[in-house]
């Protein structure tokens, strides 16, 4: 009885049923600052 509660975890645990996951590279912080820095910028300069 134990395996099968172990198996039907383990089934929950790795069927994606609800969740939407994305990998990202590890400088994503960095890249969107330097890319919200080049957004305003651009606004700024057009005004």
């Amino acid at each position: 009885m134990k395996d099968q509660d172990n198996y039907e975890e383990i089934k929950e645990a790795l069927n994606p049923t609800d969740y939407n996951m994305i990998v990202t590279p590890k400088e994503i912080d960095e890249l969107i600052e330097n890319m919200s820095n080049i957004v305003a910028r651009g606004i700024n300069m057009s005004l």
